[in-house]
């Protein structure tokens, strides 16, 4: 079982007992949890790349190929698993759906599961960024659960929008 939660949701015990992944963005709250998990995850990083600069040099603060590699290796022998980001829409969703489509053989099973989870979180839009890439590590290579996504989720068309108004959709291809 995969849960979606919100910082806050998890910071009042929701997720006591069972195994989570913790995902922060760069200069935002860290959320107050307890250590009653069997196994933890916490990874930082942005909702969308950002460029920053230091010492001349560009860098972008959104999830690496590295850390979505992270997120799924975590997931990979765990049932029972909360994810959580700040408000439990973007980074913890996307990451929710790369885990569904990793642990399910048929992926008209993960589709049936996706849209069970898009209907528990009204506000659900997966980030794109952690798509593509759950996609590269699972081998799909014509945006598979990028095309359910634009199908099942308006607001996931809105984010990706919103990708390419800002100028990052280029981490996208």
């Amino acid at each position: 079982m995969i849960t979606v939660l919100s910082r806050i949701d998890v910071e009042n015990g929701l997720a006591n007992g069972r195994n989570l992944i913790s995902l922060h963005g760069r200069g935002g709250p860290i959320p107050n949890i307890t250590d009653n998990h069997p196994a933890k995850l916490t990874k930082i990083f942005d909702d969308v790349p950002s460029k920053r600069f230091f010492n001349g040099k560009e860098y972008m603060f959104g999830p690496s190929y590295d850390d979505v590699k992270d997120i799924m290796n975590f997931a990979k022998d765990k049932d029972d698993i909360v994810i959580h980001c700040e408000q439990g829409r973007s980074r913890s969703t996307a990451s929710a759906t790369a885990i569904l489509f990793q642990k399910e053989l048929k992926f008209d099973d993960a589709v049936y599961k996706l849209k069970a989870l898009r209907d528990s979180r009204p506000d659900f839009h997966p980030n794109p960024l952690i798509i593509k890439y759950a996609e590269d590590i699972l081998g799909f290579g014509n945006k598979e659960i990028h095309e359910v996504l634009l199908q099942l989720c308006p607001r996931y068309v809105t984010w990706v929008k919103y990708w390419e108004r800002q100028g990052v959709s280029n981490y996208l291809v």
